[in-house]
């Protein structure tokens, strides 16, 4: 069974993955900024950071150097920013997914290596 919280990580996963192909005619700066807010905002409630905190925080930095150049008029180096931003959010919230999978995995795999210990014990009686 998934639990929600990876449900919901793979939920922004599929969906940033369809929005980046939705995206591909070309931004307005303020508009790439935004999109950057927004994809950031999902992976903090997606609790995305307790896995890939350092991928995440690359993120936020891009996003905050973008909105620094889009307010000192340097659109175009904003956009590149927040695009930046934004493919750093999807890389961490891939980043948390496998993480994520990969502790579910040694998580099963401990249990059927007791259940094994614990059956060969029954047979040895």
């Amino acid at each position: 069974m998934i639990r929600p919280r990876l449900a919901l990580i793979l939920t922004l996963l599929f969906s940033g993955i369809l929005a980046a192909c939705a995206s591909t005619a070309k931004m307005q700066p303020s508009d790439a900024v935004q999109q950057a807010a927004q994809v950031l905002q999902r992976a903090s409630e997606q609790h995305v950071d307790d896995y890939t905190a350092p991928t995440l925080k690359l993120a936020r930095a891009k996003y905050a150097a973008a909105r620094k150049a889009l307010q000192g008029t340097k659109p175009q180096q904003a956009s590149m920013l927040a695009q930046e931003a934004i493919a750093s959010t999807r890389l961490a919230t891939i980043q948390a997914v496998a993480a994520h999978a990969t502790a579910n995995r040694l998580t099963v795999q401990r249990q059927l290596d007791n259940m094994q210990q614990l059956a060969h014990l029954s047979t040895d009686k």
